[in-house]
């Protein structure tokens, strides 16, 4: 069953129309079928009555015409899934439902119009059978439990559409004389300005392009403090502007911006599919055959072996097993769980691709962190700048800064900033070369220059050098060493705490990094991470980390891989599980699998523990779905008839049926109480 519908901005929510329309069939069910049980029910418990008797053959008229209106009326829905099952031969849960609710009103139907005709071995105490009530029972409780589902889904994404309805409806834009017009924000262009008052929420991503303020993210980022944006700085819509006016200039549309791609994201991650499911839906395409043999050899044998009301026992049996055999409890196994689960993940601030990484994530059993950016802030500074002789600081740092104004790494941004601090004045450097995981070549005022690491130096100055304690970096300027840089580069918070975790709970961690030895020891020691806690693999490039996690794979291992940069890209993409942080450059987003929405490495063990959490409900889920039918199946076909001496009434079936729905989305649920328990992990 489809349980979920992709969000969209903009658009009226359709899980909540899918639960009122939901709703509405099952209350016009209920109410069709109330007098029919009521009659039913009186009859069988207050013979003394005589009702049957009394109103004589319109007493079947009584029942059938409500049950009759019950099934091709609000339980259509039921009937039609039934008919597409059978003609498409995928047989599933709608086509046992079907069966049961036409069997039963097909032998009343019979019984009603030509009670001549009912074999002798049919009737009960002169009477013949009506089933008539069964068919809109059944039918009414499986519309009550696509109800429960689809208020559950409904339920479960309440987190994700608190985010969504951050968006206004409309925008201020500014057309070319500054005059404001409102636009509805699905009609708004990349490249529109628009402004935003105090106290008003940005509708769109965009570029600030007049104004300064502070704003608050928190709601879609975690960061607890408001943040000041001017003019160039990138802001998130959705999020608050507390005080000043901005002009803003938007590069999304509301279809594929941030909050949309929350939506996006959550949605492709519930509908996608994991093994299990697969393993449920292939198990749903034997099951149901072998329950319509059981069915008709139940019912056979009560026709063969049966003494008092044989053929009435062998119909009850054959309805009763086909509806209490109902796999729709097999069929929202993983659904409701994933869907349970995305939700818990998204309001936490974890972006989850596919279900399928859920599960490799919850199976993994080594983590490699990038350092820069993933277990540091990003951020690094310069620690120190040794010249050489002969060499003028002012001119170094200008030809070293132009150079690197090209490069997105972390260094050479820090480097940039320093330049322009010192109100260094930048230039334009040409014949620009990004040589991955070493350093950049740039031609600067005529003047070759040269940033990187010892290698990419070494190469230029056709000399070795000595490797530089803890991360720097060499400028060679026409073929001469320059200077020197170091830098240093903070830890986040709870880095050790988080990689402790892992190693008290006997997963292998590695630290893969581009940095040399001694920088990487440097960091741990800052970081207050414990040698034994973690491996380390320094100087690395981008092709050398890919290849260490490949042969981790190859030794068996489950592979899980946090970066950021665009270095960190080939890593993420051959790893079973590629995640990204917040701020991470868009070739490491689109390359991972896992989008962590804060710069925080705890929520790495958020997302293992939700993970973890699935893969046990699911397997729950399943466990419940197969046992339940293991033991209702022969008592539905007369299994305690000798203890009873009665047979299961085919409503106490689709009771059953339902019981077994709302264990599996109770259990489902169960995980959102599960994660709030963990707390911060």
């Amino acid at each position: 069953m489809a349980l979920v519908k992709a969000f969209q901005l903009g658009t009226d929510d359709d899980s909540a129309d899918a639960t009122l329309l939901a709703r509405n069939r099952f209350f016009a069910s209920a109410i069709l079928t109330a007098p029919v049980l009521a009659l039913a029910m009186t009859a069988d418990l207050l013979p003394s009555l005589s009702l049957r008797e009394t109103l004589g053959p319109w007493w079947s008229i009584c029942l059938g015409i409500p049950a009759f209106v019950v099934a091709f009326g609000p339980a259509r829905i039921l009937l039609a899934r039934g008919a597409r099952s059978v003609l498409a031969r995928r047989l599933n849960m709608f086509s046992l439902l079907a069966f049961g609710i036409l069997a039963s009103l097909g032998a009343s139907a019979w019984s009603t119009l030509f009670p001549s005709r009912v074999p002798e071995a049919l009737l009960h105490h002169g009477q013949v059978p009506l089933y008539f009530e069964a068919a809109a029972v059944i039918a009414t409780l499986a519309l009550f439990g696509q109800w429960l589902e689809a208020r559950s889904t409904h339920a479960t994404s309440d987190a994700l559409r608190a985010v969504l309805a951050l968006a206004p409806n409309s925008v201020g834009v500014l057309s070319k004389d500054n005059q404001e017009t409102p636009m509805a924000m699905r009609d708004v262009a990349v490249g529109m300005r628009f402004r935003v008052r105090p106290g008003d929420r940005i509708a769109l991503d965009g570029i600030v392009a007049a104004g300064e303020s502070a704003v608050d993210e928190s709601m879609l980022t975690g960061e607890p403090r408001a943040l000041r944006r001017s003019i160039g700085d990138a802001v998130i819509g959705g999020s608050l502007n507390i005080e000043g006016t901005l002009v803003i200039t938007a590069t999304a549309t509301g279809n594929d911006g941030f909050l949309a791609g929350i939506a996006k994201s959550v949605s492709r991650a519930q509908s996608s599919r994991t093994p299990a499911q697969d393993l449920a839906d292939s198990l749903s395409a034997i099951f149901v055959p072998i329950v319509l043999v059981i069915a008709c050899a139940s019912a056979l044998a009560w026709i063969l072996f049966g003494e008092l009301h044989a053929w009435e026992n062998a119909l009850s049996a054959f309805i009763a097993v086909l509806v209490v055999a109902c796999p729709c409890a097999l069929g929202l196994a993983t659904p409701m769980a994933v869907t349970v689960a995305a939700g818990c993940a998204a309001r936490d601030g974890v972006l989850f691709r596919d279900v399928g990484v859920m599960e490799r994530l919850a199976r993994s059993d080594l983590f490699v962190f990038d350092k820069t950016g993933t277990l540091s802030d990003g951020h690094p500074s310069i620690a120190s700048i040794a010249l050489e002789t002969g060499f003028v600081d002012a001119e170094v740092l200008q030809l070293a800064a132009s150079a690197e104004i090209g490069s997105a790494h972390p260094c050479a941004r820090s480097l940039v900033r320093y330049a322009r601090a010192r109100q260094i004045d930048l230039v334009c450097a040409t014949a620009f070369e990004s040589v991955a995981g070493r350093g950049v070549r740039a031609l600067v005022s005529g003047k070759q220059v040269v940033v990187g690491n010892r290698t990419l130096a070494q190469i230029a100055l056709h000399r070795p050098l000595q490797e530089i304690a803890g991360t720097g970096a060499f400028v060679v300027i026409d073929g001469a060493l320059a200077a020197t840089i170091r830098f240093q580069d903070a830890p986040v918070a709870d880095a050790d705490r988080a990689l402790g975790t892992l190693h008290r709970g006997g997963i292998r961690t590695m630290l893969a990094t581009g940095d040399n030895a001694s920088g990487a020891a440097a960091f741990l020691r800052a970081a207050g991470i414990e040698n034994n806690a973690i491996e380390v693999h320094a100087s690395l490039l981008p092709q050398e980390k890919a290849a260490l996690i490949s042969e981790l794979r190859h030794q068996g291992r489950v592979v899980t891989f946090i970066g950021d940069g665009v270095n960190d890209t080939p890593a993420l993409l051959v790893a079973d599980v590629g995640i990204s942080v917040e701020g991470a450059s868009d070739a490491a987003a689109a390359a991972s699998s896992i989008q962590l929405l804060r710069r925080d490495v705890m929520l790495v063990l958020r997302a293992r523990a939700i993970a973890q959490t699935l893969s046990s409900t699911i397997r729950q889920n399943l466990a419940l779905a197969f046992g339940y039918n293991l033991i209702a199946i022969p008592i539905a076909a007369g299994a305690l008839y000798p203890v009873l001496h009665r047979m299961t009434d085919p409503m106490l079936a689709a009771v059953a049926m339902s019981v077994s729905s709302f264990l599996v989305i109770a259990n489902s649920l169960r995980q959102q109480r599960t994660h709030r328990s963990l707390g911060s992990v």
